[in-house]
């Protein structure tokens, strides 16, 4: 019986033939490649994943450093965008599809006129 080789999503590249795992892995320039294993000499390809994470904190409210003070300022429904048509380039509003709407409530700071907006799905009419 043959063990399985880890050679999915791993920290290091890792021959999928033998297991072998490449402590220069980082040394790789492209993306994407194709090497010979150090270990058992078989040509493989490899695929570097890239994943991109953001992390935001809210500013303090620009009157003197204060926390923000949100009150109501309006609400609407979101049920179309504005962008650009990949098909005509040209910028006009598209229809999104029932799944994506939503209520947005949108609050302003009585002090910096900074906004925050709450958003919920916009029920189905045979839902409300």
């Amino acid at each position: 019986m043959r063990k399985k080789i880890d050679h999915s999503y791993t920290d290091e590249i890792v021959c999928p033939y033998c297991g072998y795992k490449s402590s220069e892995s980082y040394e790789y320039e492209w993306d994407d490649g194709e090497l010979e294993c150090n270990e058992c000499g078989k040509e493989f390809l490899y695929c570097r994943e890239i994943e991109v994470t953001y992390t935001t904190t809210k500013k303090d409210c620009v009157s003197n450093g204060e926390e923000h003070d949100f009150v109501f300022d309006h609400e609407y429904d979101y049920v179309q965008k504005y962008g650009k048509n990949k098909d005509t380039d040209k910028w006009e509003d598209t229809p999104l599809p029932p799944e994506e709407h939503e209520h947005v409530i949108v609050h302003k700071c009585s002090k910096c006129d900074s906004t925050e907006n709450e958003r919920t799905p916009l029920k189905k009419e045979e839902e409300v």
